[in-house]
């Protein structure tokens, strides 16, 4: 039986389930036009784990730089799936180009050898990043928000992830922990690419997931009810509180196997979210 489903929403439902579940409460054509916008945010962000040096990292970078800028300025799109999909997405609901740009730009960070410096530059990392993924998904679904509902909501969801993905970046010789929550531990990174949970790395993770569901609660506060139409624009969201439990917990261990959440649980809690109009 022939797949429904267009080429970048299987590869958002594949590479990024949480947005895929979420962009399923939009109607059509926003559905549509918010996997694209995923779909290209994952073919950014997947390059570190694709190059084998930053140069190759940077190379990659600019091709996407060359193709937004060839479809803001009418030029003949290359023949990609994803970007050929963007300049329908970007005609039809009007994208502003700055917040492409900034998030191309921002991803350039992805091939340093150092970690953010602070707790504050991983933040301007996660704004230029998830925020503005959010903007844009606001834009396609014809709404606005207010920006300090936008910030909190993409940098609580930006923790969250680099919250979940310590293991697996520690596996890679990689680490996005801020440097100034691990000197203030007194833990290397050499301990933290040991792969071995310790009692400072568990101190930090505390220490970031508590800034991440600060930024939830700020959110919640400034916006207690959100439209319905911009519902599904910041729904993924929703998902940050069941995370930020698993990854308090006493047993957590981000190199251990993490069974996820089930499917039909996120489906759950993002249904009654929708329904109640609640992050």
């Amino acid at each position: 039986m022939r797949d429904p489903l267009s080429y970048c929403a299987g590869l958002v439902r594949t590479g990024d389930h949480d947005r895929f579940l979420s962009a399923l409460f939009a109607a059509e054509p926003a559905r549509e036009n918010l996997f694209v916008l995923y779909a290209f945010n994952l073919e950014i962000a997947r390059i570190q784990d694709m190059v084998s040096e930053p140069l190759l990292g940077e190379i990659r970078l600019q091709w996407w730089r060359e193709g937004i800028e060839a479809i803001y300025t009418g030029q003949s799109v290359r023949a990609h799936p994803v970007l050929q999909a963007l300049e329908t997405s970007i005609t039809q609901c009007a994208l502003q180009r700055e917040p492409f740009d900034i998030l191309i730009d921002a991803h350039a960070k992805d091939f340093a050898a150092e970690p953010p410096a602070s707790l504050q530059e991983l933040e301007g990392y996660a704004d230029a990043t998830c925020t503005g993924l959010m903007r844009l998904a606001l834009e396609i679904m014809g709404v606005g928000a207010p920006d300090e509902v936008i910030r909190h909501a993409g940098l609580a969801w930006a923790l969250t992830g680099v919250l979940r993905s310590v293991g697996f970046q520690a596996s890679k010789q990689r680490i996005f922990l801020p440097d100034d929550l691990l000197q203030a531990e007194g833990l290397t990174r050499e301990r933290v690419f040991s792969c071995r949970m310790c009692p400072e790395l568990r101190q930090v993770m505390l220490t970031l997931s508590g800034r991440a569901q600060l930024h939830l609660n700020a959110m919640r506060r400034a916006l207690p009810a959100p439209s319905r139409q911009s519902m599904p624009a910041l729904l993924p969201v929703t998902l940050a509180s069941p995370y930020l439990q698993q990854i308090q917990h006493p047993d957590y261990d981000p190199f251990l196997v993490q069974y996820p959440i089930p499917a039909f649980r996120r489906q759950t809690r993002l249904f009654w979210a929708m329904l109640r109009r609640k992050l």
